[in-house]
């Protein structure tokens, strides 16, 4: 069957999760951001994932908690490689479909399409949950049972009608009155305890915090404060005018070194998925 070819080639091209959504599970996404804005013929959603190495992870703990900012350009080469393997298996993935006569758009694992309004042509965490790969944690992440937040995403947008998985069902991953480790350990104080989003995908209603998305971009992209910004002011509620503001006061070093996340705090810390390795 198709969706079984499919994940076959997706496994043997590196990825760890795959799974499959109608484009009707997004029809609640932002107008000109739902799969048929960008592939008017899409009938099916494609979501692969594949999980970010331990050792990674590993680093990018030890850097924040010895503030030894080296350390994380072990998990920013990762982040770039695995980006690269997510994009070449949905690159596959679309010949495959074309070569078959269906329609294929790949959207790519890495940064927003829209720098200013910081959101993606289609979002790959909401296609993930569209298509049983997990449910949102608190951070507003993806969470996996087998891996928690630690994977990279990518998706496949077809006019190939692929049979779907159903949405994740199992227990609950993230249980905000037990834990809110995500809401300790973000430098910025982006995630809220208490404000919130919610989004509707087949029926099923999720909630996430309501991330301070230019507070957050600021530590993501130029450090958390005790690496780079000390003397630097940051508003409560920056807006793309501060963030550009804090671009022109970012070291030189810092610019000549940087190659992905600075961050991933809520990402790395998250309990979810870490039965067998702990940072």
């Amino acid at each position: 069957m198709l969706k079984e070819d499919l994940e076959k080639i997706a496994t043997e091209n590196g990825v760890d999760l795959f799974g499959v959504a109608p484009v009707g599970r997004m029809r609640n996404a932002p107008e000109g951001h739902r799969p048929e804005d960008i592939l008017p013929e899409a009938k099916s959603i494609i979501a692969m994932a594949i999980k970010i190495p331990y050792a990674a992870v590993r680093a990018n703990h030890l850097a924040h908690t010895r503030k030894k900012r080296e350390l994380l350009y072990l998990y920013q080469s990762y982040v770039k490689l695995l980006n690269d393997t997510l994009n070449s298996a949905a690159f596959t993935l679309c010949k495959y479909l074309e070569d078959l006569g269906f329609f294929a758009a790949p959207m790519l694992a890495g940064a927003p399409y829209n720098a200013k309004d910081l959101m993606g042509l289609l979002s790959n965490r909401h296609a993930a949950v569209a298509a049983g790969l997990g449910e949102f944690g608190w951070n507003g992440l993806l969470l996996t049972p087998e891996y928690g937040p630690r994977v990279r995403l990518a998706t496949v947008l077809t006019k190939a009608e692929v049979e779907p998985r159903p949405l994740y069902s199992g227990p609950k991953l993230c249980n905000r009155t037990q834990c809110s480790i995500c809401i300790k350990v973000c430098p910025m104080k982006a995630i809220p305890e208490d404000k919130s989003v919610t989004v509707e995908i087949d029926g099923k209603v999720f909630e996430y915090a309501e991330r301070k998305k230019w507070r957050c971009t600021l530590s993501v992209m130029h450090a958390p404060p005790y690496f780079e910004m000390e003397k630097v002011e940051i508003p409560e509620d920056p807006t793309p005018e501060d963030y550009l503001r804090v671009l022109g006061l970012e070291s030189r070093w810092l610019k000549q070194e940087r190659v992905g996340s600075m961050c991933a705090r809520c990402l790395v810390e998250c309990p979810v998925g870490k039965g067998r390795k702990r940072a």
